[in-house]
């Protein structure tokens, strides 16, 4: 009977043990799924911010940005080099032909405006600041809008860059000063 009882408890024990590792592993998989974000991309943001001069001038769209455009989201249909523009004036006004979101054709936008080099948080509350050209848009019939684009340096130029859809997939629209 004590032999029978010890094996009752050790089976008990496994079960339990069981129940726990099968639980772990669906709440691992589940954070997995949930978050797509590609672990050990560089950091695309710089915590300084540029020289205003720096930002002044026109800005369009890279050829691969669009084709992130084209391959990796249905809604937008704005995929075309002439329907990205950003123009940052010296006097802080701007003009505005673009996608204030990457996500839906609702939030594509022709617009004027104005611009400054802002320090914005990377995630709200998080108080991790980061280079950013803050734009708040004419009202518009959805009311004023704000947005925000990254700024990064590399090889030795500056881009402008917004995520496309969802940041855990690490799509971007990059923007490109044109030499004038």
């Amino acid at each position: 009977m004590a032999a029978s009882s010890a094996k009752d408890s050790i089976r008990d024990t496994l079960d339990w043990v069981l129940k726990l590792v099968v639980g772990a592993l669906l709440l691992s998989s589940s954070l997995n799924v949930a978050c797509h974000q590609v672990r050990g991309l560089k950091n695309r943001q710089m915590r300084e911010l540029p020289d205003t001069q720096e930002l002044v001038g026109t800005w369009k769209i890279d050829e691969n940005s669009l084709e992130r455009l084209r391959g990796s989201h249905d809604a937008l249909t704005k995929t075309s080099v002439d329907d990205h523009l950003l123009i940052l004036r010296r006097d802080g006004t701007c003009f505005f032909k673009t996608y204030w979101a990457f996500q839906s054709d609702g939030s594509y936008t022709a617009s004027e405006g104005h611009w400054r080099a802002a320090l914005v948080e990377t995630v709200a509350g998080s108080g991790e600041k980061r280079a950013a050209v803050a734009m708040t848009l004419a009202p518009t019939a959805r009311g004023e809008v704000t947005t925000e684009f990254w700024v990064v340096r590399e090889k030795g130029q500056l881009v402008l860059w917004k995520y496309i859809g969802d940041p855990d997939y690490a799509q971007y629209a990059d923007f490109h000063r044109i030499q004038q």
